[in-house]
């Protein structure tokens, strides 16, 4: 599980789901049946890290692999996303900065609309209100 061009995992998102369900279920064969118990707590324990040593980037790419597709990697093979059952907390730099912009974006959108259609009806009433008082 990398994130090259011929990974499961592809690093411009166009990874096919059925592939990564693949790769999940051979990575969770693998977790629990080749690693020792002390192998395992060390994942299941350690702290995700893009910038860290190998294992603390393998956590980071496997706590964002399962934090964005979650329960749609489950398959046949593989009955639980999180097979690692770690408290997954996807690292902050793996979050596009373009979303929180287009969401602080479209709330300013949807308050200025709100507020504009607010005030209109309010001047509407108000003209109609006095059209009617004459």
């Amino acid at each position: 599980m990398s994130t090259g061009d011929n990974a499961a995992c592809k690093a411009d998102g166009s990874s096919r789901l059925e592939d990564l369900q693949i790769a999940w279920a051979i990575l969770a064969s693998r977790f629990t049946t080749d690693l020792t118990s002390e192998e395992r707590t060390q994942f299941t324990g350690g702290t995700a890290s893009e910038s860290g040593t190998d294992l603390q980037k393998v956590l980071a790419l496997y706590d964002y692999v399962a934090t964005k597709y979650n329960t749609r990697l489950q398959s046949e093979d593989c009955a639980a996303y999180n097979f690692m059952s770690r408290s997954i907390t996807p690292a902050t730099n793996s979050i596009n900065p373009i979303n929180k912009v287009n969401n602080t974006v479209a709330i300013v959108v949807v308050v200025t609309i709100s507020l504009v259609s607010v005030s209109a009806l309010g001047a509407y009433f108000l003209l109609r209100k006095k059209k009617e008082e004459r």
